[in-house]
């Protein structure tokens, strides 16, 4: 298996984490699942991976992968020792979902349910009440670390607290459905998981970016879920219809008439969420010759539906972010989210002439899934190119979740001191 195949099957996976986002409370309904398909996945990326992936991943005397390589007194990582809970407050705060992640968190340790991840779960709750702005927590906590372990608490740090404006923007739109590239009749899923949205009267947000091909079925689904929205006046949120559009554009051709309309009726109505009412036009009068119905009429789209286009909101480039980077380093520092296209191509133009890439992450305070895949792909393009990958010192929660999604397989991770 190739790094790009252990990339796909990564994004995959990626893409059943996100589409189960929308529970409230509590974002992975299933992380027992989770663990058992990293441990699958994770079982056959050192027997494919490049050679240097392997010798990052195996153990010579036949003991279980090491996928987070420790500095000198950090905690150790096993590839076949995830812990679901552990596994789910990693993922509660690459989404956003701080209040969350601490509470499930605080709860598992209260309970003993860590076992010999006891130290690891205190120091990802320090991370916690850091990254959330409670230094009196922290330093309550950081004294009983001390005491329990006979160890150096971190210290505290400013700069590694979350901004409160991006806190409270991730937790208003905390829910989130990310569809696959094909839909069709699997994406019933993720159809219900909006339609409990309404149910519990929470905003959501569906992104639509990685569609490439849609059927009948699926154009079916997601127009009854649309309707839905519309009758319930619920808060919705849409990104990436550019590309449900151009999907639906290869089942909408001028004289093909299948069984039903619903492909035309889906593109029509995504034209009218891109603002094109030429295009509508347009596609409604072949509609009409199609069908043999009368052409539907162009309308505005309801208050409660926002659609975020692709350049809607363009990435602020600064005289600093156009100016080519500088150091021994690559630094990812603060919330990164979304595709972070500048930075991503700040990195790509460092480390063109470099035979090494190190990504320094003790500024980092948190990602997001979406941004994570992007430097997951990079990765993917590094290593192929022959420029392995160190990624140092990002945080426990950090580093969790990029073990969940399969860096630690392309990468090595160190971590930072205990």
């Amino acid at each position: 298996m190739s790094a790009r195949e252990i990339a796909r099957r990564t994004a995959e996976k990626i893409d059943e984490i996100e589409s189960q986002m929308v529970q409230e409370g509590v974002s992975v309904a299933n992380p027992a699942l989770m663990q058992q398909e990293a441990k699958a996945g994770q079982a056959q990326a050192p027997a494919a991976a490049a050679e240097s992936a392997e010798q990052a991943a195996n153990d010579v005397s036949g003991r279980p992968s090491v996928l987070a390589r420790p500095r000198e007194g950090a905690i150790e990582i096993q590839s076949s020792g995830l812990l679901p809970v552990l596994e789910e407050v990693s993922v509660l705060f690459a989404n956003g979902q701080v209040s969350e992640a601490t509470q499930n968190l605080r709860q598992a340790i209260d309970q003993k349910q860590l076992g010999e991840h006891t130290r690891l779960g205190w120091k990802m709750l320090l991370e916690l009440y850091q990254a959330s702005g409670h230094r009196t927590e922290f330093e309550n906590l950081a004294v009983e670390y001390a005491s329990s372990f006979e160890l150096s608490p971190p210290a505290w740090v400013d700069e590694l607290v979350l901004p409160n404006q991006q806190e409270e923007q991730a937790a208003v739109l905390s829910s989130t459905v990310l569809f696959p590239p094909v839909i069709d009749a699997q994406v019933v899923k993720q159809t219900e998981q909006m339609t409990r949205a309404i149910q519990r009267k929470r905003q959501l947000r569906v992104d639509f970016s990685r569609v490439t091909s849609i059927d009948m079925i699926g154009a079916d689904l997601l127009l009854r879920t649309f309707r839905d929205f519309r009758k319930a006046r619920h808060e919705l949120t849409i990104c990436g219809v550019e590309a449900l559009e151009k999907a639906l554009s290869v089942m909408t051709e001028s004289g093909r008439r299948d069984p039903d309309e619903h492909c035309w009726q889906l593109r029509l109505m995504a034209l009218r969420m891109l603002g094109r009412q030429q295009e509508f036009e347009d596609l409604a009068i072949e509609y009409c010759v199609t069908y043999e119905v009368s052409p539907p009429s162009w309308e505005p789209l309801p208050d409660s539906v926002h659609v975020l286009l692709a350049d809607s909101e363009p990435e602020e480039e600064t005289s600093e972010t156009l100016q080519p980077y500088v150091g021994e380093m690559f630094a990812l520092s603060g919330v990164l989210t979304g595709r972070a296209e500048t930075m991503f191509r700040r990195l790509r133009a460092w480390a063109e002439d470099r035979r090494e890439v190190t990504l320094d992450c003790r500024q980092l305070v948190r990602i997001d899934f979406a941004c994570a895949s992007e430097l997951l792909n990079e990765v993917v393009s590094l290593q192929a190119g022959g420029k392995p990958v160190t990624i140092r010192q990002p945080s426990y929660l950090v580093a969790y979740l990029m073990i969940v999604m399969g860096l630690g397989d392309l990468a090595e991770l160190q971590l930072r001191h205990a």
